[in-house]
């Protein structure tokens, strides 16, 4: 497929009919990898952002033990100011994991008391988060 836009659809039959449950646009495709290709159903969205299916299962994540036992692990994604200051904070690069058109940002913070590095994976055209996490 030359460079242009593609649209990406995740489909669900119920009760006989066909209906789109959710789409995303990839755009400047030169090829669609794997990777760039993610299903929306059951996505949560967070201001103008977007979780892929796969990173929303971390929003309702409870620590399990530890000083912050039976509080969320991930509560920053919630927060659409988090993400806009992470991407303020520092300069992204090209996703490694390889999304197509993806950036990535590691930038130096403190999170609950801990200094360490905020990872985000965004699809800046269409706002859709791959990855986001503390560590």
């Amino acid at each position: 497929m030359e460079v242009g836009s593609l649209l990406v659809g995740a489909y669900s039959i119920a009760k006989g009919t066909l209906k789109v449950v959710g789409a995303m646009r990839v755009a400047r495709v030169g090829r669609l990898s794997a990777t760039a290709v993610h299903e929306v159903e059951g996505a949560i969205k967070v201001g103008n952002f977007t979780y892929t299916e796969t990173v929303a299962k971390h929003y309702f994540e409870v620590a399990k033990r530890g000083p912050n036992s039976g509080r969320l692990s991930r509560p920053f994604m919630r927060s659409p100011n988090t993400i806009n200051e992470i991407m303020a904070g520092g300069k992204p690069i090209p996703d490694p994991g390889g999304i197509v058109g993806g950036l990535r940002w590691d930038v130096p913070g403190k999170f609950r008391g801990n200094e360490g590095t905020w990872e985000l994976v965004i699809h800046p055209e269409t706002n859709i988060i791959y990855h986001f996490n503390f560590k």
